[in-house]
């Protein structure tokens, strides 16, 4: 992620997330002290149900990033919905024990199964991490903050 003064960060349940918002683009990064999958999610109210998941993973130098819905104790992929894989790139690297993965993903995806996001608002942000890649294992840490985008 590049940094122009701008980047904001916040930190909860072992993961770093900082962002910048760029016209209708999020960049972000992703970070915790797992070699499994990282996510960030959004939401407009305090719950998990309806959160726009960002999760990701690095396994043999490839990244992967999918936009999830949340539907506990399930999550799909959004385009298992009908939906889109807003996520227009990804990065990501694994060193020593620790995971970061930089990502861009549209503030408004544009389809009905995802949270719209806009800079300035307050969203519930979910910050969770894994000990595997396998996107479908449990969370070994997970927590919501309030921020604003």
């Amino acid at each position: 992620m590049k940094s122009n003064g701008k980047t904001k960060k916040a930190t909860a349940a072992g993961v770093t997330f900082e962002w910048q918002i760029h016209g209708n683009v999020l960049q972000g990064r992703m970070t915790a002290s797992t070699l499994g999958w990282v996510t960030v999610g959004f939401n407009r109210v305090r719950d998990l149900r309806g959160t726009r998941l960002v999760m990701g993973y690095v396994k043999d130098g490839r990244t992967v990033v999918e936009e999830h819905l949340a539907d506990p104790p399930n999550h799909r992929p959004m385009t298992a919905l009908g939906g889109r894989n807003a996520v227009r790139s990804s990065h990501g690297t694994e060193s020593g024990r620790t995971t970061s993965i930089d990502f861009e993903i549209d503030l408004d995806s544009g389809d009905k199964f995802s949270v719209p996001l806009a800079e300035g608002q307050r969203y519930y942000v979910t910050f969770a991490w894994s000990h595997e890649d396998d996107l479908y294992h449990h969370s070994a840490n997970r927590t919501a903050i309030e921020l604003v985008l």
